[in-house]
């Protein structure tokens, strides 16, 4: 996981990443009528994919960066493109699903949309995405293999009364997951824990804790 970590960091500070482009061609008289905008890898070592590449952006709370990496990296090629072409219209998607669903329930109406229950790499978390400047964000934590009731109710209440309290989207996740799954670990311990919800009572004091180092 180190080596990943080192070459995800490598990647983004020598902005490692080139655009590709896919001709979409007209069937009616076979004139490229745009293109494709994909990303790749330069020289890939421990990481192969893109889709490896945004799921670990994901993890490390990254993917803002790369996905201003890979834009940056696409319109400079493309104007290059253009200068030598007629041109024709320029076809990118987001290369992360996760964050893609988030702002197609962003286009309902809200400002900000949040998920809980989101799983990458062994991990689990929340991720938050906001509309208004487009910047995507997880937190996440080790997978406790084990079902747990109550825990997206704990989650929201932490995340709002935090919201409530004046802070940044960042922090209000960062604050819920961490005491949901210190409620969740806590509930692992406890052998005379009910079934039916996590043993929160018990960790209140840690969010207390928690709400000072987070001020």
């Amino acid at each position: 996981m180190k080596l990943l970590k080192e070459e995800f960091n490598d990647i983004l500070e020598s902005q490692r990443i080139k655009p590709v482009f896919q001709p979409i061609v007209s069937l009616t008289d076979g004139q490229i009528i745009g293109y494709e905008a994909l990303s790749r890898i330069v020289e890939p070592q421990e990481i192969k994919s893109s889709e490896e590449l945004f799921n670990l952006a994901c993890l490390y709370g990254k993917i803002w960066e790369l996905e201003q990496l890979c834009r940056s990296r696409i319109l400079e090629k493309y104007h290059e493109l253009c200068s030598k072409n007629k041109g024709g219209k320029l076809f990118y998607s987001n290369h992360n699903e996760l964050m893609l669903q988030m702002q197609r329930l962003c286009d309902l109406g809200p400002k900000i949309c949040v998920l809980t229950g989101v799983e990458l790499n062994g991990k689990v978390g929340g991720a938050i995405y906001d509309k208004t400047t487009g910047e995507f964000y997880c937190y996440l934590k080790e997978k406790i293999d084990r079902t747990f009731h109550g825990t997206g109710d704990l989650f929201a209440s932490t995340l709002f009364s935090a919201l409530l309290k004046g802070y940044s989207d960042k922090k209000a996740l960062k604050l819920a997951v961490e005491f949901t799954y210190s409620a969740m670990e806590a509930t692992v311990k406890n052998k005379n824990a009910a079934w039916y919800g996590v043993d929160f009572e018990t960790v209140l004091p840690l969010l207390f804790d928690m709400q000072k180092e987070s001020t």
